[in-house]
C-alpha cells in the first residue's frame, strides 16, 4: 500500500465495497429460497492517471499487503453516481464489452465525506 499512498499521482480511498452475495435462506415454514444479501468488504479504492483499482486487505496483521479485487482503465467507466440521500455512497459502472458478461459495478461507501472528493478527483482525471 505504501507504493500507492506515497505516489503523488494516485489517490487512495479507504472504503467499503458492497457486494451482492447469493444465499439460501429458510422461511418460517421451513421452505428454502434463494435471496441476495449485500455483504461489505473493507477495500482500498485507488485512482491512478490511467486505471482504477480495488484492493482488499484480508490480513489484519499486515496492512501493507492487499489482494487485487478488480481493476479497469478509466476509459472503461460508463457512469459515476454519487448518492443524494446517502452522501457516503458512490457507484461506478463499467461499460459492457460482451453480451455474455455483466459489466462490473462498484458500490462503494466512503467515510468522512470522502465520496465527494473521490468523485471530483475521478472526473478531473477522466477529463485530463
Amino acid at each position: 500500500m505504501n507504493i500507492w499512498q506515497n505516489n503523488p499521482n494516485c489517490q487512495v480511498y479507504s472504503c467499503q465495497e458492497q457486494y451482492p452475495e447469493r444465499v439460501t435462506i429458510k422461511d418460517a415454514e421451513g421452505n428454502q429460497r434463494k435471496a441476495i444479501r449485500k455483504k461489505n468488504y473493507e477495500v482500498f479504492f485507488i485512482v491512478t492517471p490511467m486505471h482504477i483499482l480495488s484492493l482488499r486487505n484480508d490480513n489484519t496483521r499486515n496492512r501493507n499487503a492487499c489482494k487485487l479485487n478488480g481493476w479497469a482503465t478509466l476509459h472503461a467507466i460508463e457512469k459515476v453516481k454519487h448518492g443524494i440521500q446517502d452522501e457516503e455512497s458512490v457507484t461506478i459502472q463499467m461499460r459492457q464489452f460482451s453480451a455474455d458478461i455483466q459489466p462490473w459495478v462498484l458500490n462503494l461507501r466512503m467515510r468522512n465525506n470522502m465520496s465527494k472528493e473521490c468523485v471530483q478527483n475521478l472526473t478531473k482525471t477522466l477529463k485530463d
